[in-house]
Parts: structure tokens; C-alpha cells; sequence
């Protein structure tokens, strides 16, 4: 029988031999996506695949973009929640440079997950665990910013949530590259012009999300006040995620008392056969012609907001064209020139539209004319960005000439 020192020191040396024949470094590495700024990659190691996300060649050796991955990696670190990408370290990789460590998620975007065929019960699940995972992070003082289908995923196993690219998520606690970010069709109005991170920028994305996932009408009023001025949105996550709670637990008893209602008609129904009552039967038929005809009259109504809405668009893509931005940026000799003209001629576009909600018709109800106004100056941001991201980059351009 060996001795007991001797037996430890064999399985110690065992086990170390094993490990050190154990590739350490990512094999099989494949690049998922590429922007600007990062590349996003998988790779594996040791039996099992990774994401690994860097920086492009174009701005690895800038340190502001350097710390930005890092702030990102920190914040991943401190963020431990099931519906949240989880982040393994931070390290240098062969042919990538230094890059964030992350799970490798098998799953698909909210995006695809929607267009499959979904149960309404299904989707309210998945609004909730994003509600849990948005609620998590604003309670640690983080703001995603960037909040859209294509940033969060489900998984193939269970259809579980995960957050993720935190790339331009912040806090109070940095002060890396402080400006305003996010993608155009999901930011607040007013992210769009301040580098403050405020909970309520999430709450707008979250809203056009929710609007997205179709929770039926009975999460609409819920919808529409994520999507108002950002002194009537929610204060906090909790608020919204609270008031989901509560009228999906109103659906259900709306469905139980349907499920009754149906019981009694059918209950009714079966009396009147044996007794030769109609007068329940007429009744109930004269509720589901109202039922009919009101359903009638919310389709003309969202008719005419929908046409409302395109007309708008029309006159603001007419002001847009005529202030001749886009073919001025375009033939601009120095874009110094444009700084103190450019937002000027873009509130044109915003002044148009204040122009065209006075000249709707006075039968329009104030929350018609709400949503109208809504959607008119989410478009009219797009549009705008649009130019403003051209004119950045060519002060960018502007700026490495005079340096």
C-alpha cells in the first residue's frame, strides 16, 4: 500500500501534468459581427465556446475607446443577475487584442424570437424577466442606453432572457466619453441631446419595446406612458414593473370572467331551447352587435391618426429637404461654417410640426392628438439625427486636418 505523502504528491503531480497539456489559449475563433468602434467575436476553450469582444484596429490604441471597453467589462463584473450576459475577465487574445470574456449565449434576438409563433402569455413572461433585468441594473446607478430587441436575447433552452452589450451603458461613477448615445428608433427625445444618463431614458426604450412585443390592449395605457414626456414617464423601473404585474393579473381575472360570461351563454342558450325564452338570446345578441360596432369605430378612429401621422411625415421630409442640409453638408468646403446654422435650420422641422397640430381637426381627442405628436417627433428625430451624425463626422474629419 503506498504511503499517504507518497499518494498525495502522486495525484497532485497527476492532476497538474493534466492541466498544463490543457489548451489555454481560444481556438476557432470567428467573428460574429464588426462595427466602428467593435468587433465581436466567438471562440473556444476548453470544450466550450466564448464571446469575446474588442476593439477595432482603428481606434485599439485610442484610450478613451480602451477605457470604455474596460468601463463596460467593470460594469458586467458588477452585474450578477440570471437575465443579464455574465462576464468572465478581461484579457489579451491572439489576433484580437485585449477583449471582454462573456458567456456565449445559444439563443436568437427578441427581434427573430417575435416573428416566430409566440403565445401572448409567453411574450408577457419575457417583458417581465427584461423588466427584472433593467430593474436590477438602474438599483446598482447603471443606465443601459441602448436598449432595443436586437440587444437582448432568448435563449434556446427555457426562452430566458439575457441583456446584453452594455457598450454604451454608464453611471455616475465614470466619466468616459460623456455624450449623448443610442440607437435612433428606440432613444428618448431627449437622450438625443444630453450626456446625462437618467433612468427614464430606459424607460422610453422600454416602452417602444413593450409597444413592439404586442401585449394586447390591456398594457397600452402602461405603453403610452413610457413613451410621454419624460416628466410623466415612470420615475423608476420598479414603478413600471409594478403596474405590468398588475394588469397581467388583471388579463387573467378579464379571461376567468370571460370564461364565466361564456358558461352563462352557453347556460342561457340551453334554457332558452327548453323554454322557448328569446328574450336573453336577443340581448345578448344586441351586446355583440355593439361590441361590433364600437370595434368599427376605434378602427376608423386609428385610420385616421394613421393617415394624420403620414401626413405629417410628408411635411417634415418637405422641411428637411428645404432647408438643403443634406446637400450642404455634402458640398461643404469647411464645416466650421455650418456650427452656428446647423440646429437652427433642423428646428424648422420641429416648428413645422407644432404648426400641423394646430390645423387637425377639432374631433381629434387630446390622447389622439398625443400619440400623433409622439410619433411625428420620434420621425422628425430620426431624420434629424440623420444629418447630425453627418456633420459630427465631418468635425471629426475637420479636427484631424488642423491637429
Amino acid at each position: 500500500m503506498m504511503e499517504p505523502d507518497k499518494l498525495e504528491t502522486s495525484i497532485s503531480g497527476y492532476i497538474v501534468d493534466a492541466v498544463e497539456d490543457v489548451n489555454r489559449e481560444f481556438t476557432d475563433i470567428k467573428i460574429l459581427q464588426t462595427s466602428d468602434v467593435n468587433i465581436v467575436a466567438k471562440g473556444k476553450r476548453y470544450g466550450r465556446w466564448w464571446i469575446l469582444k474588442c476593439l477595432t484596429g482603428a481606434v485599439a490604441d485610442q484610450s478613451a475607446y480602451r477605457m470604455r471597453l474596460r468601463k463596460e467589462m467593470e460594469l458586467l463584473m458588477e452585474s450578477q443577475h440570471p437575465n443579464i450576459v455574465n462576464v468572465h475577465g478581461f484579457e489579451k487574445v491572439e489576433t484580437l487584442g485585449e477583449c471582454i470574456v462573456m458567456e456565449y449565449i445559444d439563443g436568437t434576438t427578441l427581434t427573430e424570437w417575435l416573428k416566430g409563433k409566440t403565445k401572448k402569455t409567453e411574450r408577457i413572461r419575457v417583458a417581465n424577466e427584461i423588466m427584472n433585468a433593467i430593474a436590477y441594473i438602474h438599483a446598482k446607478g447603471v443606465v443601459h442606453r441602448d436598449l432595443k430587441p436586437g440587444n437582448i436575447l432568448i435563449s434556446r433552452l427555457g426562452e430566458h432572457v439575457k441583456v446584453i452589450d452594455f457598450g454604451l451603458a454608464d453611471s455616475k461613477d465614470y466619466a468616459v466619453l460623456k455624450q449623448p448615445a443610442g440607437t435612433v428608433k428606440y432613444m428618448s427625445p431627449e437622450q438625443m441631446n444630453t450626456n446625462v444618463p437618467d433612468v427614464r431614458n430606459d424607460i422610453y426604450s422600454l416602452g417602444i419595446i413593450l409597444q413592439q412585443m404586442d401585449l394586447g390592449t390591456n398594457f397600452a395605457p402602461t405603453i403610452n406612458k413610457c413613451l410621454s414626456p419624460i416628466n410623466e414617464r415612470y420615475t423608476n423601473i420598479s414603478e413600471l414593473l409594478e403596474e405590468l404585474q398588475k394588469r397581467t393579473k388583471r388579463r387573467k381575472r378579464i379571461l376567468i370572467g370571460c370564461f364565466i360570461g361564456l358558461a352563462l351563454i352557453i347556460a342561457l342558450l340551453a334554457m332558452t331551447q327548453m323554454t322557448g325564452i328569446q328574450t336573453e338570446l336577443k340581448v345578448t345578441n344586441h351586446q355583440l352587435m355593439e361590441i361590433q360596432e364600437q370595434q368599427e369605430q376605434q378602427d376608423e378612429k386609428n385610420k385616421r391618426i394613421d393617415e394624420a401621422i403620414s401626413k405629417g411625415k410628408l411635411l417634415i421630409d418637405e422641411k428637411i429637404e428645404q432647408t438643403g442640409l443634406g446637400q450642404h453638408l455634402d458640398t461643404l468646403s469647411n464645416v466650421i461654417y455650418m456650427r452656428g446654422e446647423l440646429f437652427d435650420r433642423l428646428h424648422e422641422s420641429t416648428h413645422a410640426i407644432t404648426k400641423y397640430m394646430e390645423t387637425l381637426p377639432a374631433d381629434f381627442e387630446k390622447n389622439e392628438k398625443e400619440e400623433i405628436y409622439k410619433a411625428l417627433m420620434s420621425y422628425n428625430g430620426q431624420r434629424q439625427q440623420v444629418l447630425i451624425d453627418k456633420f459630427n463626422k465631418l468635425m471629426e474629419e475637420y479636427a484631424q486636418q488642423i491637429m
